[in-house]
């Protein structure tokens, strides 16, 4: 409340910090950096080939792409979601189904290159409360960092909270582009879209679903994979169903590479679970009691 006043607390509360640092030209200007060292120290990249199986015979991993190829590997830092990894590791039943009980929300994007105007707002994002319209949140990219945007243009990101194969998900790339034209029209935001601009952009399982039945679920895979795959290491918001942002993702990863090498014992599993994050309240190992 007094920080919607202009009022500011003692207490820095992390979801509300007023700067943070932010790549010139978007997120994937690190990993793109990342990919290329990678690649000068001679490690071998095998991007968007996909897993088909995977084997774990004498401690380490056997993993087969669905292009036909195979990799070694003495441990596996894996990001897929929760949900589907038990599928490819062969475990009992009641893992299986607990895998089963995890769910999602998807997430498209439609991208609007717009003349940059004094008239548009300044925001990284809005919030939409209207109910006139789907979208749920705008974003101005021109305020993340004029590098993202052609010289005297802005580009507006349209964002749509969905369920896969829903009346949104399955409309043409066409017709969420009129669609948006139409809401950006509805909500009377100052901007003139360039014709014949454009670009949609879907996610599949973006949001794990917080229900009745995850913490149990989760709890029972992690403490399968725990005893049974130690050297199996799930990260980031898919990996661990967790509804984590981008920094603390990656430090998940930080942490279980520092696990690995160096042998530590710091639960990456428990990133973001201080109270000073306004996520969640970090709880105990002990299983959690939740209604069937």
């Amino acid at each position: 409340m007094k920080d919607a006043f202009g009022l500011k607390s003692k207490n820095v509360i992390t979801t509300l910090i007023d700067t943070f640092k932010y790549p010139q030209y978007g997120p994937g200007q690190l990993w793109e950096s990342v990919a290329n060292t990678l690649v000068k120290d001679g490690v071998p990249l095998n991007l968007k080939t996909g897993i088909d199986t995977v084997k774990f015979v004498s401690q380490r991993y056997i993993l087969h792409y669905k292009n036909g190829g195979r990799y070694l590997a003495d441990a596996a830092f894996c990001s897929m979601p929760l949900s589907v990894v038990p599928k490819l590791l062969g475990p009992p039943n009641e893992i299986i189904k607990a895998a089963g009980y995890l769910r999602y929300r998807d997430f498209l994007i439609v991208a609007m290159p717009v003349v940059a105007s004094k008239d548009l707002f300044n925001d990284n994002w809005i919030y939409i409360h209207n109910p006139t319209v789907r979208v749920g949140r705008i974003q101005n990219y021109l305020s993340w960092s004029p590098d993202l945007v052609a010289p005297g243009t802005s580009c507006l990101g349209l964002e749509y909270f969905v369920n896969k194969d829903d009346e949104i998900w399955a409309s043409s790339d066409a017709e969420l582009i009129t669609n948006a034209k139409k809401e950006l029209k509805a909500l009377n935001l100052k901007c003139e879209v360039i014709d014949g601009e454009g670009y949609v952009v879907r996610v599949e399982k973006a949001y794990p679903v917080y229900d009745e039945n995850y913490q149990k679920s989760v709890f029972s895979i992690k403490e399968w994979l725990a005893e049974n795959h130690p050297n199996l290491y799930q990260l980031g918001r898919n990996g661990q169903h967790h509804y984590n942002n981008q920094d603390h993702s990656m430090l998940t990863a930080v942490c279980a590479v520092d696990n690995f090498i160096n042998t530590s014992e710091e639960d990456y599993w428990n990133v973001n679970l201080g109270d000073d994050y306004h996520e969640e309240i970090k709880h105990s190992r002990e299983a959690p009691v939740i209604s069937s």
